[in-house]
């Protein structure tokens, strides 16, 4: 569901531009069609996600972690360390920046979008100025065998219509359902083309979920790691004791361990 909502919600829009630009209904089908098997089959998406419901003010600026707060929320300890130890990794806002430099042709950040009118606006937007940008001749939209040709033998608009679904899909990366506001993401949404000749190896996780590697550089001069919170658990303290040993043998002392100062018991 996490790209759909973005896709239903282009897929709607290229649907009634197609019908109010092209020259009949077959002929509006047969590029809508074409529309969504481009950005069904063209790229894959990576998508690394934080949850920036703690910072104030401008995220953009290096921030210490105030009093223990930060990472420490009840609805993210019981949806994601559920009979567990939860732990909440702090990151220095810079990391996004180091992320985005890997490929910054492919990838794209910013919080997430949870209202569905202003989705649906923006993607109305971008469908439109498509559509008004003299895409297609008069003669390409003239019939079938026209936009089958403007589709498949014009180089310069194949071009755009790759461009239009590159930022189709990084967009519908930060489109999300209005029921995770709570967590104000921000997202940093990294597209690799198949076609490219080298592409980061693809791993896969126990639950055959498909991931790319991306280097963090914790213990790098300046490491981005901040702080890792310890969720509550019947062996909270002794978990946040081991935590700062293993810090200190791995060179990374600075980093604040903080121990959840929720009454919740998930065990």
């Amino acid at each position: 569901m996490e790209r759909q909502l973005g896709l239903d919600a282009y897929k709607n829009a290229i649907c009634k531009n197609a019908r109010k630009h092209v020259g009949s209904e077959e002929s509006a089908e047969v590029l809508a069609e074409y529309f969504r098997r481009s950005y069904s089959n063209a790229l894959d998406a990576y998508t690394v996600s934080f949850c920036t419901s703690y910072a104030k003010g401008e995220y953009q600026e290096k921030r210490q972690i105030e009093d223990g707060r930060g990472g420490d929320r009840l609805s993210q300890w019981r949806g994601y360390a559920t009979e567990v130890q939860g732990y909440c990794l702090a990151f220095d806002f810079e990391l996004v920046r180091r992320i985005q430099q890997l490929a910054p042709n492919r990838c794209y950040h910013s919080f997430c979008n949870y209202s569905e009118g202003s989705i649906d606006q923006m993607v109305e937007t971008h469908v439109g100025e498509l559509f008004e940008s003299q895409l297609f001749s008069a003669e390409d939209l003239d019939g079938i065998d026209g936009l089958h040709a403007a589709l498949n033998q014009n180089q310069e608009t194949k071009n755009k219509v790759t461009e239009f679904i590159v930022d189709l899909l990084l967009l519908c990366g930060v489109f999300k359902h209005v029921g995770f506001q709570e967590e104000n993401e921000y997202r940093v949404v990294r597209f690799m083309l198949q076609s490219e000749p080298n592409p980061e190896k693809v791993l896969f996780r126990p639950d055959n979920a498909p991931y790319i590697e991306l280097p963090l550089n914790l213990f790098a001069e300046y490491s981005p790691l901040r702080a890792i919170f310890v969720g509550p658990s019947a062996n909270r303290d002794r978990a946040a004791c081991i935590l700062r040993i293993q810090l200190r043998q791995m060179g990374l002392s600075q980093v604040e361990v903080v121990e959840s100062k929720i009454p919740y018991r998930n065990w």
